[in-house]
């Protein structure tokens, strides 16, 4: 395992970043009765997306570090040097800042798609559009 301390460098070993999904287009305003929908449907899915794509963080980031526990409990990294070690705990501690942005993006988005949604029912009550995500219902 020596070997492979200067080639691992700072990335957490064992990890796979799942794909991020697309960003949600946001508009500026809604204009008509089906943009609306169309907008509050694409809301929902792309929470939905954050959703999965936040639990699969948590899961990647479990497994992975889990192994690097394993590795540095079982003594297999004790020939590495202490900056490499370091380089790699600091690495799985900085995953944590990942799963915190994606939850502050699905925070934002939803705020937003309501906004617009509110905005919309507003002015046209006779048109209202539901914007439900799933956790709140």
């Amino acid at each position: 395992m020596s070997s492979l301390a200067p080639l691992i460098g700072s990335d957490p070993l064992f990890y796979d970043a799942p794909k991020a999904p697309a960003p949600l287009d946001m508009p500026s305003s809604l204009n008509d009765p089906a943009v609306a929908a169309s907008f509050a449907m694409a809301a929902r899915r792309y929470d939905e997306q954050l959703s999965a794509y936040y639990n699969q963080l948590v899961a990647e980031h479990a497994g992975s570090s889990s192994l690097w526990s394993d590795l540095k409990t079982a003594g297999r990294v004790s020939d590495w040097s202490a900056s490499a070690i370091a380089a790699q705990d600091n690495a799985y501690k900085a995953l944590m800042k990942t799963k915190n942005e994606v939850q502050a993006k699905q925070t934002a988005a939803r705020k937003k798609a309501t906004d617009l949604i509110n905005a919309w029912n507003s002015a046209h009550s006779d048109q209202s559009v539901d914007l439900n995500y799933r956790d709140d219902s």
